[in-house]
C-alpha cells in the first residue's frame, strides 16, 4: 500500500510538471495540444459569468498573438501552423466580441474597458508582428506572418462598429441610472486620473529594468493621456461636458495602451517610440479630444 501511495504521488508530480512545461509550448511543439486542449479549459473552468468569459477570451487571444510572434521569430511558422494560428485568433476574436456584447447588456462600463483592452492589444501586437515580418528572411514564413497580420488588421478595422454598440448600451444605462452630464463626465475624469497614477507608479517601479527607448514610448502614451485629462478638466470648467467626456475617454484609451506596452516590456519586449505611432493610426483622428464615437456617446448621454 505504501508503494502505491508513493507511485500515485510520483505520477501526479509528473502530470503537474508536464502541464507546466506545456504552458511554454507553441504550435508545432509536442505538448502544444495539451496546452490548448487541457490547460486552457482548466484555466477557464471557474468562469461562470459573461465578464469572466470575456476576460478569458481576451487573454486567450493575447496568448495566440504571443505564439504567432514567437513562431515567426523562430523557424516554426509553416503553412499548417500559420493556418492553425489564424483560425484560433479568429475564434478568440469572435468569442471575445460575443462575451463583451453580452456583458454590455448588464454592465456596459466593464464592457467598454474590455473593448479598450482589445483595441490596445490589436494595435500593439499588430505592430510587433509588422516589425517581425521585416526581419523574416524565409518567404514561406513571411507569407504566413502576413496572413496572421492581415487577420489583426481586419479586426482593427471592425472595432468602430463594435464600439458603437457599446456606446449605445452605455448611453442607455447612464440615462436609466439618472446621472447628470456633469456627473458622468466627472466619473470618467476620476477614472482617468486613477489610471494615470497607477500606470505612472508601475512605470516608476520597473523603469530600472527597461531600456530608454521603451521608457520613452510608454512615457509618450502617459503624456498624451495626461494631456487629454487636462483638456477635459478645462472643458468641464467651461461647461462643455460633452467634449470633456470625450476627452477623458480618449485619455483612457491612451493610458490603456500605455499599460499594455508596459506589460509587454516587462516580458522582455523592446519598444521604440516611433513604433507606437504606427500602432495607433486609428487614434490619429482623435488627437483633439473629439473622437466622433465618444462625442456621439457624450451627446446621447449628456
Amino acid at each position: 500500500m505504501h508503494g502505491l501511495i508513493i507511485a500515485f504521488f510520483v505520477v501526479l508530480a509528473g502530470a503537474v510538471a508536464t502541464t507546466a512545461i506545456a504552458e511554454q509550448s507553441v504550435p508545432g511543439d509536442f505538448l502544444y495540444p495539451l496546452k490548448v486542449s487541457v490547460n486552457e479549459p482548466m484555466l477557464n473552468a471557474g468562469a461562470f459569468t459573461d465578464e469572466a468569459n470575456a476576460a478569458w477570451a481576451i487573454r486567450q487571444m493575447e496568448r495566440r498573438f504571443e505564439e504567432a510572434e514567437h513562431s515567426a521569430l523562430g523557424s516554426g511558422l509553416t503553412a499548417e501552423i500559420g493556418a492553425e494560428l489564424t483560425a484560433r485568433i479568429r475564434t478568440d476574436l469572435e468569442n471575445s466580441a460575443a462575451y463583451i456584447a453580452r456583458t454590455a447588456h448588464t454592465d456596459p462600463y466593464t464592457a467598454a474597458q474590455f473593448q479598450s483592452r482589445v483595441e490596445a492589444l490589436l494595435a500593439v501586437h499588430g505592430t510587433i508582428l509588422s516589425a517581425v515580418i521585416e526581419e523574416i528572411e524565409d518567404e514561406e514564413q513571411k507569407e504566413q506572418a502576413r496572413m496572421i497580420h492581415a487577420t489583426l488588421a481586419q479586426a482593427i478595422s471592425e472595432q468602430d462598429a463594435v464600439r458603437r454598440g457599446i456606446v449605445a448600451q452605455v448611453a442607455e444605462h447612464t440615462k436609466a441610472d439618472g446621472l447628470t452630464g456633469a456627473e458622468t463626465a466627472r466619473t470618467a475624469g476620476n477614472n482617468l486620473a486613477q489610471r494615470l497614477r497607477q500606470v505612472r507608479g508601475s512605470l516608476n517601479r520597473f523603469s530600472y529594468s527597461l531600456d530608454p527607448g521603451t521608457i520613452a514610448a510608454i512615457d509618450d502614451e502617459i503624456a498624451q493621456a495626461g494631456s487629454f485629462h487636462a483638456q477635459g478638466r478645462t472643458q468641464m470648467l467651461t461647461g462643455s461636458t460633452t467634449e470633456a467626456f470625450a476627452s477623458f475617454h480618449t485619455g483612457l484609451r491612451h493610458i490603456q495602451f500605455a499599460h499594455e506596452l508596459l506589460l509587454l516590456a516587462q516580458r522582455g519586449m523592446r519598444i521604440e517610440p516611433h513604433a507606437t505611432k504606427a500602432m495607433k493610426k486609428q487614434d490619429d483622428a482623435s488627437v483633439s479630444g473629439t473622437d466622433p464615437l465618444l462625442l456621439d456617446l457624450g451627446t446621447r448621454t449628456l
